[in-house]
């Protein structure tokens, strides 16, 4: 199978995903507030509204972890091709961290991953999956005014979501027609 029709399905599956749930839960949101169903329960307990905003976070960072988890599947793959045949399966070699792919994938094809189009948005989408993933979503600190550090949050909207997208798909098939067009994977 080509590899880019396989990056494109996986990617049209993940915007079916949005299209279909996202309306779902904005609706379910209206419907809340029509019903009246807004704020707290008088046992502390979430309204509809609530649960559905909660809800469409949820489905946000679900398609943020799956971008990410796609690119770095592709990363890896795209790395262990520069390995000889049989230690691309080694603990080790499925272990290195991102920068090391992107090193080796750099080395072997002599590219510059950081001038593909779509890169430094795939770079932010990573910090943002760590910060929601290891940091309860607080980026990392960053010199504020008078030197005092600043955390921040990653922005979760579907606007920036939507950007997320676009810039996978751009990165990974401009990755594979460098690296990868001449490989059909089994």
């Amino acid at each position: 199978m080509r590899i880019d029709i396989w990056i494109k399905w996986e990617l049209d599956t993940i915007r079916y995903f949005m299209d279909v749930l996202l309306p779902q839960l904005d609706d379910c949101t209206k419907q809340a507030l029509t019903e009246g169903d807004t704020g707290f329960g008088n046992d502390g307990s979430l309204s509809k509204q609530n649960l559905a905003l909660g809800a469409r976070q949820i489905v946000l960072k679900a398609v943020l972890y799956e971008l990410n988890a796609l690119t770095e599947y592709l990363l890896l793959a795209f790395a262990n091709r520069a390995l000889p045949p049989g230690e691309s399966l080694t603990p080790e070699a499925m272990r290195r961290s991102r920068s090391v792919l992107v090193r080796t994938i750099e080395q072997f094809y002599e590219i510059q991953l950081s001038g593909l189009p779509g890169y430094q948005m795939i770079d932010e989408l990573r910090e943002t999956v760590n910060a929601l993933k290891h940091r309860g979503g607080l980026g990392l600190p960053e010199p504020g005014p008078m030197g005092i550090p600043v955390l921040t949050n990653p922005e979760i909207s579907q606007e920036k979501v939507e950007l997320y997208l676009r810039a996978t798909r751009d990165f990974l098939l401009s990755l594979w027609q460098i690296v990868g067009s001449d490989v059909d994977y089994q």
